[in-house]
């Protein structure tokens, strides 16, 4: 028996706010939140959220026997609409790596490796037209599950686990407060979507994947709202605001025996990279200088902050870090690794000053003014030894 009016149209209406509110939020998503790759995988998942929500309404009206033109689609419609939830998974998987800045997210070989899963997942579903695997046609015309429904699930789940365990040992191992709880956030992701999921296999023809999927999405684009208030969008790292702030309260606890240091850390020939390679490769050292800093970074409190242009700035406790000068070679190896591992065509290096200091007293401007000092006096023997 057909369900009655009230449920198809709440349904379907259901269906179509979700899709509504994913074109108002693909609308305002901008490239502040963060960098190129993580705003592209971020606009795909909303793209493909949209079109799921619309082909599931489709699907509803046929399927419920209110269009026989439409039902005759059927199997072709619930065969989409399954292709559209596994990338819903594999695209939020892909956006998790980019936001991790992990490998997966540039080297081939393993984007290629992380879509297999997927690739076989599309690959059963559309083959349910000829087989009836993941699904088949009722003799009412309703749409029925194949022997390897769970298989294809359990494809989809892959992709929500690692993302999961990922983010959350992203946020189990960071060392900025806001890092940690953006990461925390981002594993709670998938639980409700996941949840519904369960729910959907024992219960099936709820119109809930849609609504759990797009309440995942708005904490989410919420939370990205909120910290480009306090982030550099091309980096990721903190911004100016946030460093200044931070480096207020390191200063009031400073101490002989706790002494607070600055690092000021300038790119070096960047004017030379732009012009010779374009902005969009400058704009991949900053990334890659930006990933030096997060190593060097680890393991530790100190906060590393992109201060404008090609300018940087680490503030740390010298009983975390060491010396000045221990720590400014462990940023300069990290960035020859980083430059190593992405196979760069220029030399990528950095000049980096530092001011140390012992007094909750001394004010920021002139520790700031010190290591700026230090970074220029730097600068101008380097510039000396090139001539």
């Amino acid at each position: 028996m057909n369900p009655g009016f009230e449920f198809v149209f709440v349904y379907v209406a259901t269906y179509t706010f979700c899709a509504l509110y994913c074109a108002v939020i693909l609308v305002r998503v901008s490239s502040d939140i963060g960098r190129q790759q993580e705003v592209f995988f971020f606009r795909l998942l909303l793209v493909a959220l949209l079109v799921y929500c619309v082909v599931e309404s489709v699907w509803a009206v046929g399927n419920f026997g209110y269009s026989q033109a439409i039902n005759r689609f059927n199997l072709p419609l619930t065969i989409a609409n399954s292709i559209l939830v596994n990338a819903l998974c594999y695209l939020w998987f892909c956006y998790m790596e980019s936001y991790l800045r992990s490998q997966v997210a540039d080297r081939k070989i393993l984007q290629f490796l992380s879509f297999i899963p997927f690739g076989v997942s599309v690959l059963l579903s559309v083959s349910s037209l000829w087989t009836g695997w993941v699904f088949f046609i009722e003799p009412d015309g309703s749409a029925g599950r194949g022997p390897l429904y769970l298989v294809m699930v359990g494809l989809a789940y892959v992709y929500a686990i690692v993302a999961t365990l990922r983010s959350a040992i992203g946020a189990a191992t960071a060392t900025e407060r806001h890092r940690r709880i953006e990461l925390l956030v981002m594993s709670l992701f998938v639980i409700p979507p996941a949840a519904v999921g369960v729910i959907d296999t024992i219960f099936p023809m709820m119109p809930i994947i849609a609504p759990a999927f797009f309440f995942s999405f708005l904490i989410v684009f919420t939370m990205l709202q909120d910290s480009q208030v306090s982030n550099d969008s091309l980096t990721g790292l903190n911004n100016r605001r946030r460093a200044e702030r931070y480096l207020g309260e390191a200063l009031s606890g400073a101490s002989k025996f706790n002494p607070v240091l600055f690092f000021f850390l300038d790119g070096d020939s960047f004017k030379q990279v732009n012009d010779t390679y374009g902005h969009l490769e400058g704009d991949r050292a900053l990334q890659v200088i930006a990933d030096a800093l997060r190593d060097s970074c680890r393991n530790t409190k100190s906060l590393a902050a992109r201060w404008g242009g090609d300018e940087f700035v680490v503030i740390a406790q010298e009983k975390e870090v060491g010396s000045a000068e221990d720590f400014a070679n462990m940023v300069e190896n990290c960035l020859l690794y980083e430059c190593s591992e992405r196979h760069l065509p220029y030399k990528l290096t950095v000049t980096i000053g530092h001011a140390r200091c012992i007094d909750p007293k001394q004010s920021q401007r002139s520790l700031i003014a010190e290591a700026d000092r230090s970074l220029y006096e730097k600068k101008r023997l380097l510039h000396q030894r090139e001539q």
